[in-house]
């Protein structure tokens, strides 16, 4: 269109030059999650949309996930539209309710410019926070085509008028715009949560092992100390063990004392005689041998 009616303007490409920094209304479409568990998935979200509520404006937050509206509530900014639940199943018909309340206050000069703070996901293991300008619409955003000067240019009619044709265009395209953005930042968001799940898994495991490791040394350790202590106490004997040892040693030969004398008692009276006949005999045969 750009490049067949170079002439064409549209309210929806109109800067508003004429209004100072400090009066514009600057809306930012904030898409978050509604839960955590994600990484520093909404950290990044929620510190580009500080660095735009730093500049000079008045800001106005349209919100798309439970975190960002809890975030931002406690800090106390105003949030003009609450979008529950949409992050959850992006669809288009969520989006076209997203881009019908920002045209809607973009036509009534309710914003005059609308940014989009959200996730783009680069490839599987990467992506990145960023912000999106998106009205006013800018010509150079389109690009400009080159055409060969022997290209033959056909004309162009726009039923029933050009500005019909660019009302019934431009909210298609922003709507697409934003329906792009809630897929993004879902798939970033699922990306995110798994990278960070992965993360915690490795961690944990890694910790596993290493208090693992201290565990086995304690209870080693431990062990030994104890087997120690053992070892000290079976061969520790009381004092009082002792002297039962003692006392018992002593009864023991005190009774095989009495025991023998008791035998020797007995057999004095026939050993005496025998052990004296013995002795005769063996003076007498020692003097027959002599002789």
């Amino acid at each position: 269109l750009f490049r067949s009616m170079p002439e064409l303007h549209h309210s929806y490409f109109n800067q508003r030059e004429e209004i100072p920094a400090e009066e514009r209304k600057i809306g930012s479409i904030v898409i978050t999650a509604d839960k955590g568990l994600a990484g520093a998935y909404n950290h990044n979200i929620v510190k580009l949309e500080e660095e735009i509520l730093a500049k000079p404006g008045q800001h106005k937050l349209f919100i798309v996930g439970e975190l960002g509206r809890h975030y931002f509530a406690k800090r106390d900014v105003e949030i003009d539209t609450n979008f529950k639940y949409t992050v959850q199943r992006p669809t288009m018909h969520r989006a076209r309710d997203i881009s019908g309340v920002i045209l809607e206050q973009f036509r009534n000069r309710e914003l005059d410019e609308v940014y989009v703070v959200y996730t783009r996901m680069e490839n599987s293991v990467q992506a990145e926070a960023e912000v999106m300008k998106l009205l006013p619409l800018e010509r150079s955003d389109f690009g400009e085509m080159k055409m060969p000067l022997n290209m033959y240019r056909e004309e162009i009619e726009l039923n029933p008028s050009p500005m019909a044709v660019m009302n019934s265009i431009v909210p298609s395209y922003i709507n697409g715009m934003i329906y792009g953005c809630l897929v993004e930042a879902y798939a970033s968001e699922h990306n995110a949560r798994m990278m960070a799940m992965k993360s915690a898994t490795d961690s944990a495991q890694e910790l596993i092992k290493e208090l693992s490791i201290l565990y086995n040394r304690a209870a080693g350790s431990s062990y030994g100390t104890y087997m120690k202590e053992e070892e000290g106490r079976v061969f520790e004997i009381p004092w009082w063990k002792k002297a039962l040892f003692i006392l018992a040693v002593v009864l023991v030969i005190v009774v095989i004392v009495s025991f023998v004398a008791g035998v020797i008692r007995i057999l004095a009276p026939i050993l005496i005689p025998l052990l004296i006949a013995m002795l005769i005999i063996r003076l007498i045969g020692g003097s027959g041998s002599q002789r």
